[in-house]
């Protein structure tokens, strides 16, 4: 139960996942339609 421990490292840590995860998807997008 360490996030029920530390909730804000959890909160932190799936922030970043969130954020790389919008940046990948928008980089992908960019690239597919500049393929097209």
């Amino acid at each position: 139960m360490v996030a029920a421990v530390e909730p804000k490292e959890s909160v932190v840590a799936c922030m970043n996942t969130l954020a790389v995860a919008t940046a990948c998807r928008g980089y992908i997008q960019k690239n597919s339609s500049e393929g097209k």
